[in-house]
């Protein structure tokens, strides 16, 4: 089956369409289970992911918000796990969106049929891997891969800048 074939297009923009419904109504639904403040499922009983004690976390420095901020008395507030949470949604809000964005520009101006399945397909993995949708859709317990705080992965971008100053940085010794 050809990729340029018009029905065979049709079928990728559903696809697409489909995949990217589904990855905003799974980031919907887990921001809906980190507010509704640990109640239960009716069926069976929600695990205590939504907890609103405070978490452990040992850096307090990455935390922008009044949770992490001085109190009275110099003590510093750890941030609660719905807060640390929520932290991570708005990454894992990125990812549709940023699959809509490379489908419009290579789709939408380019007329390249590719992005459409890559891009379905890159969607449900990237969503499938977050930590969030194990947590709170798959219902896994939040214990070793899983126990909070979640390390803050670095990009690729990133990496390759780090990587370019550490050699400018040896170059310039040597």
């Amino acid at each position: 089956m050809p990729i340029n074939d018009p029905t065979t297009i049709l079928w990728l923009r559903r696809l697409f369409v489909i995949a990217n419904l589904g990855a905003i109504s799974s980031c919907v639904l887990i921001h809906w289970r980190i507010n509704r403040d640990g109640m239960p499922d009716i069926d069976k009983p929600a695990p205590t992911v939504a907890d609103r004690s405070t978490a452990v976390l040992a850096d307090h420095s990455k935390f922008k918000s009044s949770d992490s901020r001085p109190v009275q008395g110099g003590t510093v507030k750890s941030p609660t796990v719905a807060f640390h949470d929520r932290e991570f949604l708005w990454k894992l809000y990125r990812i549709p969106v940023k699959s809509i964005i490379v489908v419009v520009l290579l789709h939408g101006f380019l007329k390249s049929t590719k992005p459409l399945l890559l891009q379905s397909v890159l969607l449900l993995k990237g969503m499938w891997q977050a930590q969030l949708f194990k947590v709170y859709i798959l219902q896994r317990a939040p214990s070793g891969a899983l126990q909070r705080p979640w390390a803050k992965r670095t990009s690729v971008v990133r990496q390759l800048i780090e990587f370019t100053r550490s050699i400018g940085d040896a170059v310039s010794v040597a």
